[in-house]
This record gives structure tokens, C-alpha cells and sequence, in this order.
């Protein structure tokens, strides 16, 4: 009897992202990219006896399978393979039946809440530290170190554990995405060369609904041929959105002929995108690739869905702990789908992207949640995050946003401006009557942007709390025009 196949590799961006070494991020992400693609070339090159693959993207696969022993046997062998490649990264996977009428989008949510419980219940490995019988590893500091590895251009050698030796062995081999885009450029081994001022930001992008999309499809007449081409289709408008991004946001980086990629991938495939970037060009990349993305899908033929993203960016100081960058990151984007969720159940049937950011100046950092219940007047909160990208009825578009920060720009506002901003957040008024009377005072000094398309006014959030989004829009111009 067919049957489903779904594996998850658990805790991705943790394999990817173990050190601080921006050598072990992009090598974790090219060997997690060629397992994906070794996965995709099996099933295209009929290498996998009775199994056609329906879904593959960043750690998720999905195949349809004739028989439940192949299935199984497929799962051991890409656990297996998996192990070889990484040392660290391990799958979890489930085979559903498929039975009956709809019978495949019973499978996929069947299988989908029996791939959850076995993630709740597996023991996930223990990194073993400062035990008297170990080593641990110099680059990652959190599993036993097993032999000496030389880094090129260094002197020292170091005492590596099996993960970050394979990783060391890749270390120079390169995503495809930037042999399409930059050619030959230099990638750095640290993130000091690649951001030339204090601040990187890292921006991830993920589909919305997309189990929801998936399930609807399986619903369809023809469902294994249409699942299968919206994977593939997904994939193309990832990368080609990706790659027409790069090209409008760094056109004239790239004029400048330098010698070395301004951002770094981790992430490009299926419905997600990890990328790492100097922070001024974090917010113009978010809203390009949005929007690219979202168009992309939107020509997809044989009635696919358009598929729309939550974004989270989070920026920090180059020093500032990447494993807690990307954690950041992941709360912001949880954020942002919160709106979007929201945004398509008030808002009739359609798909909204968003958006949430946050710069982080603490060495630890709270929950953003927790961060922002402070962020508030006697009344009002200072922030109107996470922001809609693109057209849909809500107070606070981050389009709007990037537009009132290119106004300050353009109009060269004083710094100073900007500090009477942060001012009035860091030291707020208690009565309702003095605040609108210092933003008065401040707007009025720059007639040419007095009009800032009501964001001196406050306005209802999706939690139904009030906002005045001036930290936003101080936070947004002293990186892009200060």
C-alpha cells in the first residue's frame, strides 16, 4: 500500500551555526545544502526504488512510496548519511499509509503530528564539557575534540571535534547562488572583514502556511504531480528572487569592482532564506526580496498557490554571540507570523507577508516580548512591531517605514533630531499632552517631513495596544542615513 514519507532534520540552524567562526557557518550550510541536493538528484535520476519526492527544502522531506518497507529502508539509509556528513545533525522521519478517499491529506497530517511526537520524545545528544576524561573542541567548545586540523593563513593548529573537522574540510567549497551572482569573490572567514562598521545583520525568511499549503494541495486531483512541481517550482523563485535582490540592493556595491561577497547565505532553498549582511542594507534587502519572492510565486501556473513570508531580522554589533543572533532572529520571525496569521483570518482569505526587526546593544538579551513590554509610554507603546510588507489594511507598513527614514535622509535631519527621538523613549512623559508637544516641536524643525503619514499619531496594533512608532523610525534611520 502507498504511503507517505516525511523527515525533519531536527535544530538546523544549531548544526549550522555552533561557533562563532564564520568558516564553520558557511561550511555547515554548503554540507547541508549538498545533502539536499544529492536527495533531490536520486529522486530525479530514478536512483530510489518506488518513491517519488513531493517536497524538499532546508531540513524537510516529503516522498510519496509504493510499499512502507521501501519507505523505511529510505529513511535508515538518509539517517545514516546524514550521520556520515555531519557527525552532529540527526533526522527524524515517519511513514504514514495512505488510505481511502483523500487519503494523502489524511497521510500528511497524520504523518506531521507523528514526526512532532517523536521530536518531543527523542533524547537529543548531550555535548559533554569540562568532564576530566575529555577535550572538548576548540572551535565549537561543546563535543569532545579527536584530532589536530591546520587552518590556512593561521600558525596554530587546533584540537577539533569530528563535526567541525568535516567542516574544516569544506570550508572552501562554495553555494551555488554565488557562482550566479558575484562570480569569483573572496568570502571571508570572519565577520569583522565582512562588516566594515559595528553592525551585521542577519535576516531569515520563511514561507507562511506552508503545511497548511501543502495538506490544501494533497486535497487536489493529480496531487503527488502537483506537489511535486510546487517544490520545484518553490525552489527556482527562492533562488531567482534571491539573486534579482542581490542584484537591485548591491548594484553599486558591485560597481566598486571589490574583491570580496557583501552577505553570506546560510539558508537558500525551498520556502527559506538565512543570509547574513551589513546592517545598512538589512531593511531596502527584506522588502526587495519580499517582494521579489511573493511575485515570483504569484506566476506559478497549474493553479499553485502564491506563498507569501514572515521575515525576522535581527541586528547586532559584530562581536555579539551568532548562536544568540539566530535565535533572536527565529523569535522575531515567530513574531512576525503571529501578524500574519492575524492579518489573514481579520482580513478575509488572502496571504500577507511581514515583517519584525530588533537591535540589540545587551551581550545577553531577554525575550523580545519581555523587552517590549517596557518599551512604553504611561499609554502607548513606542514601536509598532512587527510591520505588513506590501498592500493589505493595517496601520503599520513597513513600506512607509523605510519611506519616512529615505525622507530623513534626503533631507539631511541632524543627528541630534535623532537624539531628541531616542529621548523621549528613553526618558518618557508621563501625561499624554507634554509628548504630543516635544513631537510637535521635533517635526516642526524639518517642514519637509512634517507629513510622516500619520506616524505622530498613535494607532491600534494587532493585540489591540496603542503604538507611536518612534523608536522604529529613529532605530531605522540612524542605520541607513545617520
Amino acid at each position: 500500500m502507498s504511503c507517505v514519507f516525511s523527515a525533519e532534520i531536527e535544530s538546523i540552524q544549531k548544526y549550522v551555526v555552533t561557533s562563532n567562526k564564520m568558516w564553520t557557518i558557511r561550511a555547515g550550510s554548503y554540507i547541508l545544502d549538498k545533502f539536499n541536493k544529492d536527495i533531490k538528484d536520486e529522486f530525479d535520476n530514478n536512483k530510489i526504488t518506488g518513491g517519488k519526492l513531493i517536497y524538499s527544502s532546508g531540513g524537510s522531506i516529503k516522498a510519496i512510496f509504493d510499499d512502507e518497507e521501501s519507505a523505511e529502508k529510505y529513511g535508515k539509509k538518509i539517517t545514516t548519511e546524514l550521520k556520515d556528513e555531519t557527525e552532529i545533525a540527526y533526522l527524524t522521519w515517519a511513514v504514514e499509509k495512505i488510505k481511502g478517499n483523500n487519503g494523502i491529506s489524511v497521510a500528511f497530517e497524520k504523518v506531521g503530528k507523528e514526526i512532532q511526537k517523536k521530536r518531543s520524545e527523542k533524547q537529543k545528544p548531550i555535548s559533554i564539557i569540562n568532564h576530566p576524561l575529555f577535550i572538548n573542541c576548540e572551535i565549537c567548545k561543546k563535543y569532545p575534540a579527536c584530532e589536530e586540523i591546520n587552518r590556512e593563513g593561521e600558525k596554530r593548529q587546533y584540537l577539533v571535534c569530528q563535526s567541525c573537522k568535516l567542516k574544516s574540510d569544506k570550508s572552501k567549497n562554495r553555494l551555488d547562488i554565488y557562482n550566479d551572482i558575484d562570480g569569483n569573490r573572496y568570502l571571508f572567514d570572519n565577520f569583522e572583514k565582512l562588516v566594515e562598521d559595528d553592525y551585521l545583520a542577519l535576516i531569515c525568511s520563511d514561507g507562511n502556511r506552508m503545511g497548511e499549503l501543502l495538506i490544501e494541495l494533497s486535497k487536489k486531483q493529480d496531487a503527488v504531480e502537483l506537489l511535486g512541481n510546487f517544490s520545484k517550482k518553490l525552489d527556482k523563485a527562492t533562488a531567482s528572487a534571491f539573486k534579482k535582490t542581490v542584484e537591485e540592493v548591491f548594484k553599486d556595491y558591485f560597481k566598486e569592482e571589490k574583491d570580496h561577497s557583501p552577505f553570506m547565505v546560510i539558508v537558500l532553498g525551498g520556502d527559506d532564506m538565512s543570509v547574513v549582511m551589513p546592517a545598512k542594507y538589512a531593511f531596502e534587502f527584506t522588502k526587495a526580496f519580499t517582494e521579489n519572492f511573493v511575485q515570483e510565486t504569484r506566476n506559478f501556473e497549474d493553479n499553485l498557490p502564491e506563498v507569501t513570508v514572515s521575515t525576522g531580522i535581527a541586528i547586532a554589533k559584530r562581536t555579539f554571540p551568532f548562536s544568540n543572533l539566530f535565535e533572536v532572529a527565529e523569535e522575531l520571525q515567530s513574531n512576525a507570523k503571529k501578524l500574519s496569521r492575524w492579518l489573514k483570518k481579520n482580513n478575509g482569505s488572502r496571504e500577507y507577508s511581514t515583517v519584525d526587526f530588533e537591535i540589540i546593544s545587551e551581550s545577553l538579551v531577554k525575550e523580545i516580548s519581555e523587552r517590549r513590554k517596557h518599551l512604553n509610554f504611561r499609554k502607548y507603546l513606542v514601536t509598532g512591531r512587527p510591520y505588513l510588507i506590501g498592500d493589505g489594511e493595517y496601520p503599520f507598513k513597513f513600506e512607509e517605514l523605510l519611506d519616512i527614514a529615505e525622507r530623513f535622509k534626503k533631507e539631511k535631519v541632524s543627528n541630534s533630531f535623532i537624539h531628541s527621538l531616542y529621548d523621549i523613549v528613553e526618558k518618557p512623559s508621563t501625561m499624554k499632552i507634554e509628548l504630543d508637544i516635544k513631537l510637535r516641536r521635533l517635526f516642526k524643525k524639518h517642514e519637509a517631513i512634517n507629513d510622516i503619514s500619520g506616524y505622530d499619531k498613535p494607532k491600534n496594533n494587532f493585540e489591540g495596544k496603542e503604538c507611536l512608532p518612534i523608536l522604529d523610525i529613529a532605530e531605522i534611520y540612524s542605520l541607513i542615513g545617520g
